[in-house]
């Protein structure tokens, strides 16, 4: 069985639940009774259930991760709180951190992206790169980024919403390159998908990277901060 670690217990003053992930373990169930970060942790701390979320068998859970993505996972224990995490997240003040191993290609030669941002791969550099995106592939199972450079086509399947991911690049050799990566706002898989786009596919990412592996996907959830009712900020990192 996966086994989820808990890396900051619930208080009075901090009633929220932070798991480590594992990979291959799901977030929140489908339906009622699938196994997932949120029933194994339902079953030490119940009260996570009980909290109306945005799905009712996703109780408190504040944001998925993948499941191909281990990492920070974090969950409200209580209304109040899952409330005002919700309000932080749509203000912009949720911030997400995410570490990944990249493949270094040239250029992805796949037409369904819009003309890539050109950026320089050494160490310490910083970037910010945003999109719109869309829904992508059979069964929708991957989406794109948007831009005004996007066929029209593109564009009129695309959300209104702006994605923005602050990439900084943290080391490298002639194989790979270890990226940080942040977000505010986040869409389904939009740091994972904005790597692919800027030539630099996470390793081991079946539905981004065009160089196929067996091994595992290296891109882990590894931060986060976000402010508390009382006015405090809370960040955790498992650096």
């Amino acid at each position: 069985m996966n086994q989820i670690i808990v890396v900051h217990e619930p208080s009075e003053k901090e009633p929220f639940l932070i798991l480590n992930k594992p990979r291959g373990l799901a977030s929140a169930p489908i339906k009622k009774g699938d196994e997932s970060a949120l029933t194994l942790a339902s079953e030490k701390y119940p009260a996570c259930i009980d909290v109306i979320g945005k799905k009712e068998v996703e109780g408190g859970l504040v944001h998925r991760l993948d499941t191909d993505t281990s990492g920070l996972l974090l969950i409200a224990m209580t209304q109040e709180f899952y409330d005002f995490i919700q309000d932080a997240q749509e203000k912009g003040l949720f911030i997400k951190t995410y570490s990944a191993t990249c493949t270094r290609l040239l250029n992805h030669n796949d037409d369904s992206y819009p003309p890539c941002p050109i950026i320089s791969r050494e160490k310490g550099k910083e970037y910010k790169i945003s999109s719109f995106f869309r829904h992508y592939g059979p069964s929708r199972k991957s989406v794109r980024p948007v831009t005004d450079e996007s066929p029209l086509m593109a564009m009129k399947k695309a959300g209104s919403v702006l994605y923005e991911t602050s990439i900084k690049i943290m080391c490298m050799d002639k194989d790979a390159v270890q990226v940080e990566c942040k977000i505010a706002k986040g869409f389904r898989h939009q740091v994972r998908c904005h790597l692919a786009w800027l030539g630099l596919p996470v390793i081991g990412d079946k539905l981004y990277n065009p160089i196929k592996s067996d091994g595992e996907m290296k891109f882990f959830a590894t931060g986060m901060e976000f402010p508390l009712p009382d006015g405090r900020e809370f960040s955790i990192s498992l650096k």
